[in-house]
């Protein structure tokens, strides 16, 4: 970035950069971060941009929940330390495919689809927005299968735990089977997200 605000070409930055007595100061295995290093140099000229400005951007665009937006960092996170760069907007049709067999050796079908989504929304919005050209993602997550659906409670068991609730005062039953929140949620909840005028939490 210096380089280039200094009024350097991209092929005078490059053969700085690229120079091996340079990469070897620098401490870096030409032979397996070399390509990578090339992924990213190219996109940074081109005006690509890392997934945290990806990030940003989109935030700008879109009022995620909170919960969603640690789910963008999280995925974006763990793909651009398997891309070894956090510019992923170089990604082939290829490295996709290559992060969804990397990703079902360590997670089940469905964990495996909650990333997958994740990130597939974002390149569909980085293709809206002109950051990539294609969404290599799509179609990724067509043949994963989806968790088995749960059999629903007997109104039975609702009922006894009902009366376990209020035994015990849990506030937190009745507001996550009242309102579907999950656990996490309503554990987290504080007396400003509460409006009792209106009947409504926020």
């Amino acid at each position: 970035v210096h380089l280039k605000a200094a009024g350097f070409s991209p092929e005078q930055i490059k053969a700085v950069i690229y120079n091996p007595e340079q990469i070897k100061h620098e401490g870096i295995d030409q032979t397996a971060a070399n390509p990578k290093i090339a992924t990213a140099i190219d996109s940074r000229l081109a005006g690509g941009k890392s997934y945290q400005e990806w990030i940003q951007l989109r935030l700008q665009e879109e009022s995620p929940a909170a919960t969603t937006l640690l789910r963008w960092k999280l995925c974006l996170k763990n793909l651009s330390e398997w891309y070894k760069t956090e510019y992923i907007g170089g990604m082939s049709k290829q490295d996709a495919g290559s992060y969804k067999r990397y990703l079902l050796q360590r997670l089940n079908h469905s964990s495996t689809k909650t990333y997958l989504t994740c990130i597939k929304g974002f390149w569909a919005w980085s293709l809206v927005n002109g950051y990539v050209t294609e969404n290599i993602w799509a179609g990724s997550t067509r043949k994963l299968q989806a968790s088995p659906k749960k059999a629903p409670l007997s109104l039975e068991l609702l009922e006894k735990s009902e009366v376990k609730a209020e035994e015990l005062g849990d506030i937190c039953y009745f507001l996550q089977r009242w309102t579907g929140a999950r656990k996490s949620e309503t554990t987290g909840l504080r007396w400003c997200d509460i409006d009792l005028d209106n009947n409504v939490i926020h």
